[in-house]
């Protein structure tokens, strides 16, 4: 009986099927990690979308195990911002007290007060329905050498109130004037009118600068 030799350039032969086979399942492998990543990229991309422009992932991210630093400092104003609770008191405290975020000596007590007092101003704001407590944080004694950090945060929401108050003063006097010339009141809608050109005037002048 004559005994066949086996040519490896053979078709039939076994290590050109080996290789041919090995090769076939590489290309399969290359073209489904190729596929992952662009079904990873196009995930991504789309994760990244919903976090950046949904106002709701950042209001109720947690962070429970972080304190404000340089680092995320970016981070929890963007929550804050969004509307997250802890961020904003975080923050405000932060700030308040100088830790974890350090401001140069210079100007410290002003820099670190004015920033607190926009954050527990967001604080009072979230938080809805409740009692403000942010009075806790700035109450006396406040420090009689010089800038006290506590008593610029004080005077910044004071001043805020203030504000609002005024505010809520000039639309109650502009819904009166409105109420009145509706009624036929010559001297309201005088009124009314003299403040809308003043008003004009004043855009004007900003938009002209």
């Amino acid at each position: 009986m004559r005994e066949e030799s086996l040519d490896p350039d053979s078709p039939a032969s076994p290590g050109k099927a080996t290789l041919s086979s090995s090769i076939k399942h590489f290309s399969q492998e290359t073209a489904f990690l190729s596929l992952s990543e662009g079904l990873m990229k196009e995930v991504h991309s789309h994760l990244k979308y919903l976090v950046d422009n949904h106002a709701s992932v950042w209001a109720c991210a947690s962070f429970q195990e972080l304190w404000p630093s340089p680092k995320n400092l970016k981070l929890f104003e963007r929550a804050a911002e969004k509307g997250n609770f802890e961020a904003a008191v975080k923050l405000g405290i932060a700030y308040l007290y100088n830790e974890g975020l350090s401001v140069s000596d210079e100007a410290r007590a002003e820099v670190n007060g004015l920033k607190a007092s926009r954050f527990f101003s967001l604080t009072e704001r979230l938080n809805v329905g409740a009692a403000p407590f942010i009075w806790l944080f700035i109450r006396p004694p406040w420090s009689v050498s010089g800038s006290c950090c506590k008593a610029i945060v004080h005077e910044s929401l004071r001043m805020e109130c203030q504000l609002q108050k005024d505010e809520e003063k000039q639309k109650q006097a502009r819904d009166l004037f409105e109420e009145s010339a509706n009624q036929g009141c010559l001297t309201s809608s005088y009124l009314l009118w003299e403040s809308d050109r003043k008003m004009d005037n004043t855009r004007s002048g900003v938009q002209t600068q």
